[in-house]
């Protein structure tokens, strides 16, 4: 049996141009491949590890399982609720009263100075929020009136005999310079309410300290500000 003819150069080529073309096709895929894997990882990283967390439904209503964590101050008699989803925090304030109510993240002190407050009411089934700053120890005002942004993404809110619920949304950092970015370390924040439904009255006694991690959900309570 005789062997076969040798390979033409034209056939040779063809070979080695099919062979490239292989080569560059896997070498294609397995970048795709560690681009999706590295995606991923970083939207587990964001999301607090998880990567298909469902997002709160903003409805004035808090549903079972609905957010990552809870914290319930019995002296106020005040919830706070949140979930971290990729860049987000989706936060419901629960309260006894009827008025308004808020959380403040990283006040500096005296008193209220310096906190990237949150604060809003619900009159006539409509809810009214207000992304603030504390410039004064007893005094804020929203962060538009001070030349900032209003970085409230998302809100609802309800009322019951039970009290009044307000859940809102908004990102970790944002580019206003009023507002405090939210990290994976303790921070300070005070929630408060009152009976009033606007954006100023005084919330008496109604007011707490605390150190919260929010990507953890570890809470303590601290002598305010």
């Amino acid at each position: 049996m005789s062997p076969p003819p040798p390979l033409s150069r034209r056939t040779r080529r063809l070979a080695l141009l099919g062979i490239t073309l292989l080569l560059v096709l896997v070498g294609g895929l397995v970048l795709v491949v560690d681009f999706q894997l590295k995606s991923r990882a970083q939207r587990m990283a964001q999301s607090g590890g998880k990567a298909l967390a469902q997002v709160p439904i903003l409805d004035g209503h808090i549903g079972a399982h609905e957010y990552s964590y809870h914290y319930y101050d019995k002296r106020i008699r005040m919830d706070l609720y949140w979930k971290i989803v990729q860049d987000r925090i989706y936060l419901a304030l629960k309260s006894p009263a009827h008025g308004w109510e808020a959380i403040s993240l990283a006040p500096i002190g005296p008193q209220m100075l310096g906190g990237d407050i949150l604060i809003g009411y619900v009159e006539g089934g409509k809810v009214h929020v207000r992304d603030d700053f504390a410039s004064l120890p007893t005094n804020h005002f929203s962060d538009i009136k001070l030349g900032g942004t209003n970085d409230i993404l998302a809100a609802a809110g309800s009322e019951s005999e039970q009290g009044t619920i307000i859940e809102l949304e908004r990102k970790l950092t944002t580019l206003d310079a009023n507002d405090r970015p939210i990290g994976p370390t303790d921070l300070p924040v005070q929630l408060a309410y009152a009976s009033e439904k606007d954006f100023t009255s005084y919330h008496g006694q109604n007011r707490v300290s605390l150190l919260i991690n929010f990507f953890t959900g570890q809470v303590s309570q601290v002598k305010g500000p």
